[in-house]
């Protein structure tokens, strides 16, 4: 195979995304031939012993996988977490492929995530600015108001977030929802949006990435795709919005002061007596 940046045979190898290899390389946990090595130093993965995390990595090749799967809320987008919480892990533990995701969703919320073992894939992905549309179920009414002010997006982590589009969805009891389409790279905070702008959000669920939708996929389980398909996530759909409603106009309630007579502008003209 020749000599290769090493984050990018462990990408290969199924071990992780291409950054997140990087960040084991700079933690000190990859070795080559008993060495740490630094960021960028490269290897032959058929000659040299690449240890990650004390284990040595088998090199073999492996057909590509790509999932899509429909994270449950209450669970985080890793396959292991110091803190015990529920995992990818607890979904994918038959598999004998080495799976990690591409990208992530907030723990509270749920769900379409792509789950593969491509590296090349994935790190292409976390790079591309994609079309992600989101149904945010917010409690109360939202009028005109509110829908303009959550159009206009907000700063969240010094960094400004606007929505492509932002429409109405049905209104429930108490609760409406919202649909939002982000065409951003990496990982938002739509719930830091949201409640920048005064909302409070009940639920959130990523209904599609690209073309690829989450469609009738239930919480914990996944749609194997093919490759073509899995490529779908780059391609910007044309956005329809079918269950969409125009925002409501509310009536104004007219204010004492709308019903008393302005006096004319300019100077007050004095009759004498």
């Amino acid at each position: 195979m020749g000599l290769e940046r090493v984050q990018k045979i462990l990408a290969q190898a199924g071990v992780a995304s291409r950054r997140k290899a990087e960040e084991l390389i700079e933690l000190g946990l990859v070795t080559v031939n008993g060495k740490a090595i630094k960021l960028g130093d490269k290897a032959d993965a058929l000659k040299d012993a690449i240890k990650v995390n004390g284990k040595l990595l088998v090199h073999k090749h492996e057909p590509p996988v790509y999932l899509a799967f429909h994270k449950p809320k209450g669970v985080i987008s890793m396959f292991s977490d110091p803190d015990g919480r529920p995992t990818l892990q607890d979904y994918f533990d038959k598999w004998k492929s080495r799976l990690f995701p591409v990208g992530r969703l907030d723990f509270t919320s749920d769900g379409l995530i792509l789950i593969t073992n491509d590296g090349d894939f994935a790190e292409k992905l976390q790079r591309a600015p994609v079309t992600k549309i989101y149904e945010v179920k917010v409690k109360g009414q939202v009028g005109p108001a509110e829908l303009h002010a959550l159009r206009k997006g907000a700063f969240i982590q010094n960094r400004r977030i606007r929505p492509h589009s932002v429409m109405l969805g049905k209104e429930l009891q108490n609760k409406t929802l919202v649909h939002v389409t982000i065409v951003e790279k990496g990982a938002i905070d739509l719930k830091a949006l949201f409640q920048a702008r005064g909302f409070l959000v009940d639920r959130i669920t990523r209904v599609s990435v690209g073309s690829v939708k989450l469609g009738d996929i239930k919480p914990g389980e996944y749609r194997l795709l093919k490759k073509s398909q899995a490529e779908g996530v780059f391609i910007s759909p044309q956005i329809e919005p079918v269950r969409s409603r125009p925002a409501p106009v509310r009536p104004r309630t007219p204010s004492v002061a709308s019903d008393r007579k302005r006096a004319p502008r300019g100077k007050v003209r004095r009759e004498s007596t």
